[in-house]
């Protein structure tokens, strides 16, 4: 597996069973929105979405002994949900988190398996509300 095997392997893991009709998906780094089969410009007028970003971290020998050496990749999914603050919108944002956490939680997809997600930042700015959740994953390379 290779940085793009990587990118392209939790992308469509995470857009598989998707509902981006109604909750629409940036990932980071490229422009735009997707909902359903539309490509979006911006978020704006949204009343949800989510920004994945996929963030190797680096690897490290596992090991040393016998004819091959395994090295062990890792890294993080960060998973941004942005919900509009009104009434409810915490429930609603929490409701989006456990549905990918749900997906995640120690699956494997190709060689990647993902380990246990960890809440983050929880801010509200410019009326809307933004939660995050952390996902580790690693794979070894032979």
């Amino acid at each position: 597996m290779n940085y793009v095997e990587e990118q392209t392997t939790i992308r469509k893991f995470f857009l598989n069973g998707w509902d981006s009709t109604r909750t629409p998906v940036m990932f980071a780094g490229e422009p735009g929105l997707t909902s359903g089969t539309r490509a979006l410009k911006d978020e704006k007028g949204l009343k949800e979405w989510v920004r994945v970003a996929i963030n190797p971290t680096g690897g490290s020998q596992r090991d040393m002994a016998g004819p091959e050496s395994r090295v062990r990749y890792q890294g993080i999914v960060s998973i941004n949900v942005f919900v509009l603050a009104t009434t409810g919108a915490s429930k609603r944002a929490r409701e989006i988190l456990d549905t990918i956490n749900s997906k995640f939680i120690f699956q494997t997809q190709e060689a990647l398996t993902f380990l246990p997600p960890q809440n983050g930042l929880t801010a509200e700015t410019e009326g809307l509300l933004q939660m995050t959740l952390n996902i580790p994953y690693f794979w070894y390379n032979i």
